[in-house]
């Protein structure tokens, strides 16, 4: 089981979810997560609002939750973790 970050990008100037900054989704492989994170938050992970600033997420894949590089000490991080 692989852990696919999708990170909100901000495009159009904001969050997509407000408050989902990124949603860890634990899946077998690529597809599955994007299945998984457009029936969980409810949003196509592929989805561009604005033209000019490309698409609403960036996807990211790790062996585990902690490799991801941005969590602090003590922070759970953000988002729908499943």
């Amino acid at each position: 089981m692989r852990v696919y970050a999708f990170v909100d990008m901000h495009s159009g100037g904001r969050t997509k979810v407000p408050g989902l900054e990124v949603a860890f989704i634990h899946a077998p492989d690529e597809e599955a997560a994007r299945s998984k994170f457009e029936r969980e938050v409810g949003r196509d992970p592929d989805h561009v609002t604005c033209r000019c600033c490309g698409p609403d997420y960036a996807l990211m894949e790790y062996d585990g939750r902690e490799d991801w590089p941005f969590q602090r000490p003590g922070d759970e991080g953000t988002g729908v973790h499943t």
